[in-house]
């Protein structure tokens, strides 16, 4: 799997942990999604950041301190974005989203760990590239089509 890609893609082994529960980046404590809220976003690249979810106890301690929310992005460097695979010690889902896979569910952050963006890497990158773009209707369907070449200014 490509480093780039920080979508959540389900495990072949089944998860130990009940649905909405993730692993803390930090503490790697598991922890019920369902009330928590984003601690802080790395920016990934232009147009993307990384949204780390943290626990309760360690929500509050890294909210605002850079030193320790670089040890966090250093410590999910290694464990979620460049392995994203799960090992003996500590299975998947780790408490990290997107930007873009939130946008894509809603805004909720159960559904966005527990379901990731669902989309291909050629679409994701497409879409984050601007050669693609991502309609949500009001009744919640979305629909994702390629951008046109006269919006980008080009002779058609």
């Amino acid at each position: 799997m490509s480093r780039h890609n920080l979508n959540h893609q389900p495990s072949s082994q089944p998860s130990a942990m009940p649905y909405g529960h993730a692993r803390c980046p930090h503490c790697t404590t598991i922890f019920d999604l369902e009330h928590a809220e984003p601690s802080f976003c790395e920016p990934y690249g232009d147009k993307e950041a990384v949204i780390y979810v943290l626990c309760r106890s360690c929500h509050g301690q890294f909210t605002s301190d850079t030193t320790a929310r670089r040890q966090i992005t250093n410590e999910s460097f290694r464990n979620v974005k460049q392995d994203y695979i799960a090992n003996k010690e500590h299975p998947l889902p780790w408490a990290v989203t997107t930007q873009l896979t939130m946008k894509i569910n809603d805004f909720n952050i159960v559904a966005a760990i527990e379901k990731g963006s669902g989309l291909t890497r050629e679409i994701y990158f497409g879409l984050l590239a601007g050669t693609q773009e991502l309609y949500v209707f009001p009744s919640g369907i979305k629909l994702i089509v390629p951008v046109s070449a006269n919006k980008h200014g080009r002779a058609s």
